[in-house]
């Protein structure tokens, strides 16, 4: 199970994404973006994404090599 400090950095990462996407969302329509500038903004959004992704990929090999871990000590132990 995931502990408080990495429970913390996924809520962290989701409300990043979500803040890129409504922030996609607010240009869209509160300005009138080029295609250039909608094309930066989207990227932005995009990699935001991307690097949350990884950190959630990061987090869940943390717990799997735990697990890991903890299964060869209690095996070890018995």
């Amino acid at each position: 199970m995931l502990n408080g400090k990495k429970k913390l950095i996924a809520a962290g990462a989701i409300a990043l994404v979500a803040l890129a996407w409504l922030g996609v969302g607010a240009a869209l329509l509160f300005f009138e973006p080029t295609l250039a500038q909608w094309t930066l903004i989207v990227t932005a959004a995009a990699v935001a994404t991307e690097a949350a992704m990884w950190i959630g990929a990061v987090l869940l090999g943390i717990e799997a090599i735990g697990r890991l871990r903890a299964r060869l000590r209690f095996k070890k132990a018995s």
